[in-house]
């Protein structure tokens, strides 16, 4: 996407005076103008470092109305990273080429929403994507689970396979919290075994047992009985 936003916009002239708000990139820009050519620049706002700048030009008709044009670009990057704001997935967290090769940020990397165009299924429907990058999204595969929570769950890094997978492919055995059963091989649905995989554990510490503490807390109860009851009858589909 073009950092400049191009749009055109025709308004109705009323007793000969023209009222339009433009809105583009959080700024309005009241426009005025008699039935005749006009040109109007607006910005950067001198209150504001916002960096927004805005051009208005057009012309009217003598029908009574005005078809302007508008340029808007906003080249602010707030966190940095080389990403305009206008096009950065996590505009506050650094997350362009200089982060490209750091575990669970990535240059722009969007895991859930690559999930969604490989193909992965969640209970019959496309598993939905967002439009937050890794590096700010708290989910990055859309399982259900955050990152934080499955990281705990599975005692791995951040950007691991678990986090990152949302359920068993043939090179991710085991990376949906609730699917436990059968063990080592889940079978993508959530349902009696899974809930029947926990009951031997509980009432014990969650330190040794960390996979069957979907809850995330300092022991196995019901806890984590209601977290797998919550996903009951869900199944996910990895693509062909």
């Amino acid at each position: 996407m073009d950092p400049w936003a191009m749009g055109r916009t025709t308004w109705r002239l009323l007793s000969g005076v023209a009222f339009a708000v433009v809105i583009a990139v959080g700024l309005a820009i009241p426009i005025l103008a008699a039935a005749n050519a006009f040109s109007s620049h607006a910005g950067p706002d001198p209150t504001e470092s916002d960096g927004v700048e805005a051009t208005t030009v057009g012309a009217a008709s003598t029908q009574g109305s005005i078809t302007a044009f508008v340029t808007v670009a906003d080249n602010v990057d707030s966190d940095g990273d080389g990403v305009l704001d206008a096009l950065d997935n996590c505009p506050s967290v650094p997350n362009g080429p200089s982060e490209a090769g750091i575990p669970g940020v990535g240059n722009q990397t969007n895991t859930d929403a690559a999930n969604e165009a490989a193909g992965f299924i969640l209970s019959s429907a496309p598993l939905p994507g967002d439009g937050l990058g890794d590096a700010c999204d708290p989910d990055d595969d859309n399982d259900g689970f955050t990152d934080i929570d499955e990281q705990a769950i599975y005692g791995v890094e951040p950007g691991s396979a678990e986090e990152l997978t949302p359920c068993r492919t043939d090179s991710v055995p085991d990376p949906w919290p609730p699917d436990l059963a059968p063990a080592g091989s889940p079978d993508r649905v959530v349902d009696f075994q899974d809930l029947n995989a926990i009951v031997p554990f509980l009432f014990l510490s969650a330190a040794g047992n960390e996979r069957y503490n979907l809850a995330v807390d300092g022991a196995i109860d019901f806890q984590d009985l209601n977290a797998a009851v919550s996903f009951l009858f869900q199944s996910c589909t990895p693509p062909p």
